[in-house]
């Protein structure tokens, strides 16, 4: 009998992380899961018996963390023996200003949490990923395709996990993506942070998979935050399209991009390394 695949996610204490979980742990995974507070550590544990005796064993620490990577792993070796996938999925929106008025403390802390950080897991994760022939999943967003006022930290940060290039086009839906086989080297695609580095990734590391994914518009935290700030500093027509989905109930629950993303870590085909797709695609690329 095959051993349960084993998966590494960021960020897992709440909205798509914690669906995430759920999701993977339904489909008979065991999972390690990053989180900052000692009460959603708690919550996660109980919830599917932790400590080593269960499906979710927990990692405390902020994903900056230069020392939080290689215990995340440590812990996926140690509680189950392996590492299949990791899902880089810790992110933050804030600040959500102009550039005229964004601290370089700020840059540094968006740089650090959506950026460095995944780098760092995925640095960390290598070595048994390469003994499993995994998969990596980088949490990327439309934002990386859609030019919105006020979101140049965010948008520099996705546009480079995507490897997508920053084209405006109608708040809410990303213009059509080109052919798998173009996805990886868009032009005028932003050099800023992850730019191209999900392809590179694909590129350097043949024996694993990995894919950049667009969650869609999901009803988490990030959305109530967006909400809030976004009426003082965003375009008022861009801000009042997400205004409307929250009002129209347009949101997707956390569970249904995470099912789909969950399906993708543990199956993921080798074609789809170094693209990136929306959730909307998988269960056909999947089956294609």
């Amino acid at each position: 009998m095959a051993a349960p695949p084993v998966v590494l996610v960021t960020g897992a204490s709440r909205g798509l992380g914690r669906a995430l979980v759920r999701s993977l742990v339904d489909r008979k995974a065991r999972v390690v899961a990053v989180v900052r507070k000692q009460a959603d550590a708690a919550s996660l544990e109980a919830e599917y018996g932790g400590s080593g005796g269960g499906a979710v064993v927990t990692v405390l620490g902020d994903v900056t963390d230069p020392e939080v990577p290689a215990r995340a792993v440590g812990a996926a070796v140690a509680s189950f023996g392996r590492l299949d996938a990791l899902i880089n999925n810790a992110g933050i929106l804030e600040p959500l200003k102009r550039v005229v008025d964004v601290t370089p403390e700020e840059w540094t802390r968006m740089m650090a949490v959506n950026v460095v950080a995944p780098a760092t897991f995925v640095r960390a994760a290598l070595p048994e990923l390469r003994k499993t022939e995994g998969v990596v999943v980088n949490i990327s967003s439309g934002a990386a395709v859609n030019v919105y006022e006020a979101w140049a930290p965010y948008s520099a940060y996705v546009a480079g996990r995507t490897g997508g290039s920053t084209l405006s086009g109608p708040a809410l839906r990303p213009p059509p993506r080109p052919p798998l086989a173009g996805r990886t080297r868009a032009p005028h695609r932003s050099k800023a942070a992850l730019n191209q580095f999900n392809a590179v990734l694909g590129k350097e590391e043949p024996t694993i998979r990995t894919v950049a994914v667009r969650p869609g518009l999901v009803a988490t935290d990030m959305q109530g935050v967006l909400r809030e700030q976004g009426k003082t500093s965003m375009a008022p027509d861009q801000h009042a399209r997400f205004l409307e989905a929250h009002r129209e109930n347009k949101l997707l629950p956390p569970e249904v991009p995470a099912n789909a993303i969950a399906k993708l870590a543990l199956a993921c085909p080798r074609k789809l390394s170094g693209t990136y797709i929306s959730w909307e695609e998988i269960d056909q690329l999947l089956t294609a």
